[in-house]
């Protein structure tokens, strides 16, 4: 992982990791409705799918 998140290179199999991304990312805004946050959610975003691609190649 890279300082913030978001980008996840080195994840092999980036397809599967964009529905959890997707997912995370839905959930958090919900949370926090202010437009304000939406660049964190992004960036958070981009953090939980490089963590669910790196637990699939861990699989």
């Amino acid at each position: 992982m890279n300082g913030h998140g978001g980008e996840c290179e080195n994840a092999l199999d980036k397809e599967a990791a964009i529905v959890p991304a997707s997912r995370a990312a839905r959930s958090h805004l919900k949370r926090k409705r202010r437009g304000t946050d939406i660049a964190v959610t992004r960036r958070s975003a981009g953090r939980a799918a490089g963590r669910a691609a790196r637990r699939l190649v861990n699989q």
